[in-house]
């Protein structure tokens, strides 16, 4: 609410000066100042039920941003606010307007003890504490290139932690006080708490009785800066507008003809080098402007503290959801980061979530001006976390739950070995360890949409998502199937796009791209560094889906502090949750964490440090999309300036050398396995061999399926299973003598009753097992491995496995007859050629 000529008192000079008001006056200064007002701590404001006059002592805290910001356009001789700030009018004071003038009005917490109130501050009472006018301040940010009101300048900082003793009407209607007078003179403010408001908040007298007098005194600014519209004098001279002095100076000459311009500027220039006081004026001028200049810089996050509301913030938006209470009302939270990496947690009210939804993008770049802060007194902290689950123990800040009971709200707490009893879709939390990849048909990836994770209908073609993207190209996606197990249980858990993102510190496409640099593009070959998956002991916010005999990764946290709360408080040792489920607030589970990496979106450009790790060999040509216009831009100068960087500046090396440690580390020439090394801790084995045997067996129900033998390098030998339902997908394919590459293969312990090779594992190929036929010179071709007839004599042989031998049948025996349900066994003597 913006003030009247009637309801509004326009004192310009500093409080300091109520103390000097006693000249020509029957009462002092503190007597005018207490006059017909109520005395009143802020403790008991919020008592008062009408409009009330009060007179009060408090300290000023900090700003109360208000949604107009620190200033207003208003009439160029009184206080009132313009009725439109870029039209000319006539005012109620009868003066007319050609351009409305910033005023300021600037809203400040203050506090006496622990009580704390809301105080409006007026054009009049801010230009004589800091000196210059709103305008003056404001032409000085606009010359910085800052327009915005919701900006603060940094000098608005001399108006707080003043203790001052107020005058003030109190507006219950609003929960505010409008300063009409104050002074923070230290005398002046002791003789009003020592003789009208004791300790115990109440009023040594409730009103200041004098006499009568009209309310609207004013006394003028005695200050360096010209009031509106009026032209410096005296001493304003040397201070304000210097830049046009002379002319200022003539406009001080009632008539200027007659009036040598020249004598005026010599005249001027002989007093600052001969006039010490005139020297102290320009002194004082070339102060004023070195304090005055608008360029805002912007606060680290670290720093934030509930010192004030007017902190300005560089930062990226990391991630954003919504929450939705227990009465279905909906904020916003999202988490943003600065340049040194430091986080915190931003909060949007229900009644601004319209104003933010639609503009509010994970992963943008901007400025943020302005805002509340509050403790985060949360019982988990965790500073810069490195991985997206551990970035669930920094949600605390703002929030009234803990991250803890963020993670588990609504869901059912069981085991692993649990999930095989459940009958529909539930959402659980669990803690498990991820063991080895559980090889799909599909692979590791598949292709999305640029911004959501929705699966392309045709990873070829161009089309519009659901959540309105236009997508040019399709792009990679994790989806990762692991197993994981908590004692002997075990399940299939899948892990989508973000989660993998994360941990790994890589997009797929990146991922995927470099496996193709590397001439390999099949989404069966799984990458080496999709290891860092697994081993990793977490806790899990999963959505169960027995009709998959999977569950839906939604949250995950390897934070070790965070995964023992979970176990300690809901799920214990025999496999029995200490409470079925956790009620909060409903909230939207679609939450995504973005990886924090050295390499730019999908579909940008890289920028600042990316220029010096990312697509190095194209440097010049990504420096080039940096400028807004490329004409007049000399490509060779950037090269040249790209190349003196590195040679001189430590931080371009320091990037390089990080790009070349990167490139060491995420080439993805996939090496392949050796037949010796291969075990039940995963599926995603790859083997360069060559098929030695194959052959087909049919059980008694008439189901045929394949086994073979392979072969590596070394010599190791591996028998492989391919079951009936795989088939005719392989019956053709197979030959033997072939070399190639096989990824992917379940497992398992070879403890069949008898055994075509010594290896202690067999191989079990899936519906995401490739085979590529290759020329692999290194394999021995197809042999036999004879036994001799004296070492099988001597017993040197085991008896449940299958040799090759080589004689001469002399004698048969006997021949069992082909009775139901058995097969013919003859038995035959057989004799050694050697």
């Amino acid at each position: 609410m913006l003030p009247t000529n009637e309801q509004k008192e326009k004192p310009t000079q500093s409080a300091k000066s109520l103390s000097n008001w006693s000249c020509g006056s029957q009462y002092s200064p503190v007597e005018r100042f207490v006059h017909n007002a109520k005395f009143m701590s802020l403790s008991q404001f919020c008592k008062i039920k009408h409009e009330t006059l009060c007179v009060t002592v408090a300290t000023t805290l900090k700003f109360a941003v208000s949604k107009y910001g620190w200033f207003y356009y208003g009439c160029t001789r009184c206080s009132s606010k313009a009725p439109n700030p870029e039209k000319a009018y006539e005012c109620s004071c009868g003066q007319k307007v050609e351009q409305p003038i910033p005023r300021y009005k600037i809203e400040i917490y203050v506090s006496n003890g622990e009580s704390k109130y809301r105080f409006v501050f007026w054009d009049s009472e801010c230009a004589a504490i800091l000196g210059m006018t709103a305008e003056f301040m404001h032409n000085s940010m606009v010359e910085n290139g800052e327009d915005d009101p919701m900006v603060y300048p940094d000098e608005l900082e001399m108006l707080l932690n003043k203790k001052m003793a107020f005058r003030v009407k109190v507006q219950p209607t609003f929960s505010q006080a409008s300063v009409w007078k104050l002074c923070d003179d230290e005398a002046f403010v002791k003789e009003i708490e020592n003789d009208y408001i004791v300790e115990d908040n109440q009023s040594k007298t409730e009103y200041a009785k004098l006499v009568p007098n009209k309310e609207n005194l004013e006394t003028s600014a005695v200050s360096m800066l010209p009031m509106p519209g009026q032209n410096p004098r005296f001493a304003q001279l040397y201070v304000y507008d210097t830049e046009n002095e002379i002319e200022n100076r003539m406009h001080g000459f009632r008539s200027k003809s007659g009036v040598d311009v020249n004598i005026v500027r010599k005249l001027s220039e002989m007093l600052y080098e001969h006039n010490v006081h005139a020297q102290s004026f320009r002194m004082a001028r070339d102060r004023l402007c070195e304090e005055v200049k608008m360029s805002r810089k912007v606060d680290s996050v670290k720093d934030i503290n509930d010192s004030k509301e007017t902190w300005r913030l560089a930062v990226r938006i990391m991630d954003v959801w919504s929450v939705v209470n227990n009465k279905g009302i909906e904020h916003l939270e999202m988490i943003v980061m600065d340049s040194l990496g430091d986080r915190i947690q931003v909060l949007i009210r229900h009644n601004h979530l319209l104003k933010w939804k639609e503009v509010i993008k994970e992963n943008m770049t901007c400025i943020i001006n302005n805002g509340s802060v509050y403790n985060n007194d949360f019982q988990w902290k965790k500073e810069k976390p490195t991985q997206s689950a551990k970035s669930l123990s920094n949600w605390s800040c703002g929030s009234q739950y803990s991250p803890v009971e963020r993670f588990v709200h609504n869901a059912k707490f069981m085991s692993l070995s649990q999930f095989c009893k459940i009958k529909h879709e539930t959402l659980c939390v669990t803690v498990a360890t991820t063991l080895k990849f559980a090889v799909s048909k599909y692979g590791w990836f598949y292709y999305g949409c640029t911004r959501c994770s929705s699966k392309a209908p045709n990873p070829e073609k161009a089309y519009e998502c659901s959540c309105g993207q236009k997508v040019e190209q399709p792009i990679p996606r994790y989806k990762i199937e692991i197993y994981v197990s908590n004692g002997e249980s075990k399940y299939r858990f899948v892990f989508w796009d973000s989660e993998c993102a994360a941990i790994l510190g890589m997009t797929a496409e990146f991922m995927h791209n470099s496996m193709v640099e590397n001439g390999e593009d099949d989404p069966m070959v799984y990458p080496d560094e999709l290891e860092m998956l697994l081993n990793k002991k977490m806790a899990f916010r999963v959505k169960v889906q027995p009709t998959f005999s999977q569950a839906s990764v939604w949250k995950l946290c390897d934070d070790e502090a965070f995964v023992k709360e979970i176990e300690n408080d809901y799920i214990v040792e025999d496999n029995q949750s200490k409470t079925e489920y956790a009620k909060l607030v409903p909230n939207k589970e679609n939450l995504e964490t973005s990886a924090v990496s050295m390499l730019p979106m999908p579909g940008q450009n890289p920028r600042f440090a990316q220029l010096y790790v990312y697509d190095t060999e194209n440097e010049i040509e990504n420096r080039m999309h940096g400028f807004r216009s490329k004409s007049g831009v000399d490509v060779n100068i950037v090269r040249k300036l790209s190349e003196m960087l590195y040679e001189h500046n430590v931080h371009a090396q320091s990037f390089r050398m990080a790009r070349d440690r990167l490139c060491e580390e995420v080439k993805m020439s996939r090496k392949v396995d050796s037949v010796k090394d291969i075990n039940d801790s995963k599926e995603t084995w790859r083997l360069a061999v060559r098929i030695m045997d194959v052959w087909s067996v049919v059980n008694n129900k008439g189901i045929e399926h394949l086994e073979m033998i392979v072969m590596d390098s070394l010599g190791d030998r591996i028998q492989v299973l391919i079951r009936h339902n795989h088939l005719l997908k392989w019956k053709e394919v197979i030959k033997e003598n072939m070399t190639c590459i096989i990824n992917n293969g379940s497992v398992y312990n070879n403890d069949f009753q008898w055994k075509v090779c010594d290896h202690s594992k067999k191989i079990v190929l899936l519906g995401g097992t490739t085979m590529k036929a290759i020329e692999l010179q290194n394999i021995p071709p197809k042999g036999y491995f004879f036994k001799d007839f004296g070492e099988i004599l001597q017993g040197k042989c085991k008896t449940d496995r299958l040799e090759d031998i080589i004689g001469a049948v002399s004698e048969i025996n006997h021949i069992q007859s082909n009775t139901p349900g058995k097969k013919v066994v003859v038995s035959v003597v057989l004799k050694d050629l050697k």
